[in-house]
């Protein structure tokens, strides 16, 4: 992960990387490939929690955790095209949408069912990580 980024994220709790063979797994069962960025991060840290820039929190789940939080929360019911992969810490879903071949993030409550409710953030995870961090 880009030096640049990770100091970005310095007052977030990293926790150990994922393994490959689970981010593989984890992008079988999406039916997609994740952003390389996010790998990136993936293979830092699988998963950090905690403030970033001067008023955001953000909580990017686990590897094991996105299958389950997303059954969780009727995503593939409500939104297909989302795929949640973290959080405000609030009311707030980070999501990857993936009805474009360039896979956006973007932002979306938690008890939305209408995809209209999305707001964009950003292209790829390391533009994501600046926009929180501002």
């Amino acid at each position: 992960m880009d030096n640049i980024i990770k100091n970005k994220m310095n007052d977030m709790d990293f926790t150990n990387p994922a393994k490959i063979d689970d981010i593989n797994a984890l992008e079988e069962n999406l039916g997609f490939a994740l952003p390389k960025s996010y790998i990136d991060f993936l293979l830092t840290s699988d998963g950090a929690e905690g403030a970033i820039g001067k008023e955001n929190y953000l909580a990017l789940w686990s590897v094991n955790e996105i299958v389950d939080l997303n059954v969780e929360y009727a995503v593939k019911e409500f939104t297909p095209q989302l795929t949640y992969f973290g959080s405000d810490g609030g009311e707030m879903a980070y999501a990857f949408n993936t009805s474009n071949e360039n896979i956006a993030i973007v932002e979306i409550p938690f008890e939305s069912i209408d995809i209209e409710d999305k707001t964009f953030i950003a292209d790829d995870f390391y533009s994501f990580i600046d926009a929180l961090a501002k």
